[in-house]
């Protein structure tokens, strides 16, 4: 098994929707995935491209300052790997009610924004 780089995948977030005060349903949508590149444990370096396949339950999704989201659950992984540009996902909010509290952003603000660009990443390398 090759360990590769976190993955940082752009992707826009669109169809939000409140679950609960903390939680949210999104589909993120990537424009054909990122590339990256990586040498696997013989030494051989390949490059390969992240796409919404690659999103794993536990890694997090943020479209504004100072608010982020983990992925909790994915609800629709469907498509063929290679060109898996969406997915629907269940995001709950790291910073509980903080985020809904905002006093700049108004009460009920803590949802992630609609078709704006954010970014799904992970803080450690994952296994293949």
């Amino acid at each position: 098994m090759a360990t590769i780089p976190p993955i940082s995948l752009e992707v826009i977030c669109s169809e939000v929707r409140r679950t609960s005060n903390t939680t949210y349903t999104v589909d993120l949508i990537s424009k054909g995935g990122q590339e990256y590149a990586y040498y696997d444990t013989s030494g051989t370096y390949i490059v390969n491209l992240y796409t919404c396949f690659d999103i794993q339950v536990g890694m997090y999704f943020s479209n504004r300052e100072g608010y982020f989201w983990r992925i909790a659950a994915i609800i629709n992984p469907a498509g063929v790997p290679a060109v898996y540009t969406r997915a629907t996902v269940s995001l709950h909010d790291v910073g509980g009610t903080n985020a809904l509290i905002d006093p700049v952003a108004g009460l009920y603000s803590g949802a992630p924004l609609s078709n704006v660009i954010g970014y799904v990443y992970s803080l450690m390398g994952f296994h293949y």
